[in-house]
C-alpha cells in the first residue's frame, strides 16, 4: 500500500563506499531536511519572520520526520511525516502538506520544472529563507556525493548537486522583481514631476513612484490616505520591497463594510435570509484586507479586496457542501451545530 506520508533520502557516491557514511554528513542533510520542511510549515501558515521567529511547538509536532527504514549499498533511508491530531474545520494537514511542498521545490531546482519557485511559494521572505535552507545541506562543487529526494506516491523525484547549490546561490543573490500590490499611506507629492511616496509600514521605508498624469486629482484628494500601487516592485536581500519600476495602477483602499444578500461559487448560489454585513479591516504588516466570520471559523484575506471576497464565498460554500449536503448522521456534534447555524443563514439555494 503506497504510503504518501512517506519519501525517500537517498545519498550516493564515494562517501558511501563500504555502506559506510560519516556520521556529520548524515546529521546535517538530516538536520537540514527537517528545519526545510519547517519553514515550508511557516509559510505555508502565513507566519510573520521579519522578525527571528522559533518554530512553534505545534509545527514542529505535526511536521516531525522519523526514519522508517534503511537499505544496504548506497545510503537510503525512508523518511515518514508524524500522523496529524484531529483536524478542525478548515485545518491543514501541514505536515503532509510541507513535506509534498519540500519534494515539488526540489523538483523544481534539479529538473527547471514549468512551476516557478514564486507560485509554489508567492511570500518571498520565506521563499528565500527555504531556499538557504535547502543550500545548507546541498552539496558543494567538487564534493564527491549527491542526495535525491523522492516521493512515494507523488510524482516528485529531485536531485541535489554541486549545480543546483549554484542555481540557488544565483537565485538569491540576483535582483528579484516581482509584480506586487503595495499599500500604504501617500505622504508625499511632487505635482511636477508626477511622482508620489508612500509609507509602507512593514519596513518603515519610503516608497516612490511615478503616476499617469490623468491621476493627479485622485493622488491630490487621496494625500494622507492609504492606497494601493500595483506594479513591479524591485526587491531587496531579504525580499522585501526596495523600489517601485513600474505602475499599472493606483487606487484608494477600499474598506468599506461587505453585505451580502447571495454567497455564489462554482455550481452554487445560497441565498441568505438576512444580509449579512462583515468590516473590512486592514492588516498593515501582512498588507491585506481581512474579512472574518468567526462563527463558521472563517478567516478571508487578501491584498485584493476582490479576491478577499471571492475566497470568503468560496469558504462559505464548501461549508455548505460539507456539513449539509451530506447525510446528517455521518456528522459529529460539533458539526451538527454548524450544520444547524448554516441552515438557518440560508434561505434558498440554488444549483446551476
Amino acid at each position: 500500500m503506497v504510503n504518501e506520508r512517506q519519501f525517500i533520502v537517498k545519498i550516493e557516491g564515494p562517501e558511501t563506499n563500504d555502506n559506510q557514511i560519516p556520521l556529520l554528513l548524515l546529521a546535517d542533510i538530516l538536520k537540514g531536511i527537517q528545519q526545510t520542511v519547517y519553514y515550508i510549515a511557516l509559510s505555508e501558515k502565513h507566519y510573520d519572520i521579519k522578525k527571528k521567529v522559533r518554530v512553534p511547538n505545534d509545527i514542529q509536532k505535526a511536521c516531525e520526520l522519523r526514519r522508517v527504514l534503511e537499505k544496504p549499498g548506497s545510503y537510503e533511508v525512508v523518511v515518514q511525516v508524524a500522523e496529524p491530531p484531529q483536524l478542525a474545520v478548515f485545518e491543514k494537514d501541514i505536515g503532509l502538506v510541507s513535506c509534498k511542498k519540500f519534494l515539488h521545490i526540489v523538483d523544481t531546482l534539479s529538473n527547471q520544472t514549468s512551476t516557478p519557485l514564486n507560485e509554489l511559494v508567492p511570500d518571498s521572505l520565506h521563499r528565500r529563507r527555504i531556499l538557504r535552507s535547502i543550500e545548507s545541506f546541498c552539496p558543494k562543487v567538487g564534493d564527491e556525493w549527491q542526495l535525491s529526494l523522492s516521493g512515494i506516491g507523488v510524482p516528485y523525484t529531485g536531485y541535489l548537486n554541486g549545480k543546483v547549490r549554484q542555481n540557488i546561490g544565483n537565485l538569491l543573490v540576483e535582483k528579484q522583481i516581482e509584480y506586487r500590490v503595495i499599500t500604504g499611506e501617500l505622504v508625499r507629492l511632487h505635482l511636477d514631476e508626477n511622482r508620489l511616496a508612500i509609507d509602507y509600514k512593514p519596513t518603515q521605508r519610503v516608497l516612490d513612484c511615478y503616476y499617469d498624469p490623468e491621476l493627479e486629482d485622485f493622488v491630490i484628494q487621496n494625500l494622507r490616505d492609504l492606497i494601493q500601487v500595483y506594479g513591479k516592485v524591485q526587491l531587496d536581500s531579504n525580499g522585501q520591497p526596495d523600489k517601485i519600476v513600474e505602475v499599472f495602477e493606483i487606487a484608494e483602499l477600499d474598506l468599506r463594510p461587505l453585505k451580502l444578500t447571495l454567497v455564489a461559487s462554482d455550481d452554487t448560489v445560497l441565498v441568505l435570509n438576512t444580509p449579512l454585513e462583515i468590516e473590512a479591516v486592514f492588516d498593515e504588516e501582512l498588507q491585506e484586507i481581512v474579512f472574518e466570520l468567526p462563527e463558521f471559523n472563517i478567516i478571508a484575506a487578501d491584498v485584493k479586496r476582490e479576491e478577499a471576497i471571492q475566497q470568503l464565498q468560496s469558504d462559505l460554500v464548501w461549508l455548505w457542501k460539507e456539513y449539509v449536503d451530506v447525510p446528517e448522521q455521518t456528522l459529529s456534534e460539533d458539526a451538527k451545530n454548524l450544520r444547524e447555524r448554516l441552515r438557518a443563514l440560508v434561505k434558498e439555494v440554488k444549483r446551476s
